[in-house]
Formats: structure tokens, C-alpha cells, sequence
């Protein structure tokens, strides 16, 4: 990874933190592992994630850090594409 994709990898995974934890009382750990599923799945939580890892959220939680992550990976296109 280049340093101007690491930048841009780090303020998008600190925008996520900060508004999930806005929210919902959550380990840095278990948020962790939740941006590297939502990253991985393009966004959504797998059924089996819901299941296992993040079966004390709620559907309306699990839903509003999929909105949350989809906006903020919206931003991020938004300012790349500003800045070219």
C-alpha cells in the first residue's frame, strides 16, 4: 500500500469508529474486526457475521453501521474524485 492509500485507508477507518461509537459502546477490537467484514463483503454484514461475531446488535444497529460505512466510503470516492 502507498502512503497516500494508507492516509486515505486511515481517515476512513477513523470516520467509521468515531460515528459507530457514537452509537453503540463497542470494543476497538470488535470494531475492528467489524470494518474488516464490512470491507471485505463490500459493505454488508454476512449472515454468519450477524450471527457469530455480531449477534448483540440489533437488525436496526447492524443496518445503520452499514449506512454509516456506506457513506463514508461514499465521501471518500467523493474526495478522491475532487482531488483529481
Amino acid at each position: 500500500m502507498d502512503l497516500p492509500a494508507e492516509t486515505g485507508f486511515l481517515r476512513l477507518y477513523d470516520a467509521f469508529k468515531i460515528k459507530v461509537q457514537q452509537r453503540i459502546d463497542m470494543p476497538d477490537r470488535l470494531l475492528d474486526l467489524l470494518f474488516r467484514f464490512l470491507r471485505q463483503n463490500e459493505g454488508q454484514l454476512s449472515k454468519r457475521a450477524r450471527e457469530k461475531e455480531f449477534s448483540a446488535l440489533s437488525d436496526s444497529e447492524a443496518a445503520r453501521i452499514e449506512t454509516i460505512y456506506a457513506e463514508i466510503q461514499q465521501a471518500a470516492a467523493e474526495d478522491s474524485y475532487a482531488l483529481s
